[in-house]
């Protein structure tokens, strides 16, 4: 039996493989980049949100005499900035939420690619050793 045909086209497969292995590799190496990226940025906003809360509150605090109309209007008016503020806030963090699980997903997705493409790789190399063990038992 002549195997060497049969060889080949098994050594090729596993470059091919191993090629699109080195591939998602990099993938996956380039998103978590990009994750540990938008989670410094994500946690930045969650900061910069709890500022913002922290001021609100402590404007609050400081109460005004009723009679002085024109402190109270200014409070007033950083009140409604605070919560237009943190309204656009929340969003941006939101959004940023929603880009690191998109990221995440995407990452598992890859990594089920190459859990799958190292079985096959492994299954090659079986199939590589049984052909070698077979084609020297009559000898």
């Amino acid at each position: 039996m002549n195997t060497s045909p049969y060889l080949k086209e098994l050594y090729s497969d596993y470059t091919t493989k191993q090629s699109s292995i080195k591939k998602y590799v990099g993938r996956v190496d380039e998103t978590s980049r990009a994750i540990e990226a938008e989670v410094y940025q994500w946690l930045t906003l969650l900061k910069k949100k709890h500022e913002v809360i922290n001021e609100f509150r402590q404007s609050r605090r400081k109460s005004v005499p009723s009679s002085q109309f024109a402190l109270e209007d200014a409070q007033q008016d950083q009140k409604q900035t605070t919560n237009t503020d943190l309204k656009k806030l929340e969003a941006v963090i939101q959004d940023k939420a929603q880009l690191i699980n998109h990221m995440f997903q995407k990452v598992e997705k890859e990594m089920m690619f190459l859990t799958q493409s190292y079985k096959q790789l492994a299954e090659i190399v079986n199939e590589v050793s049984d052909t070698f063990d077979a084609s020297f038992k009559g000898i």
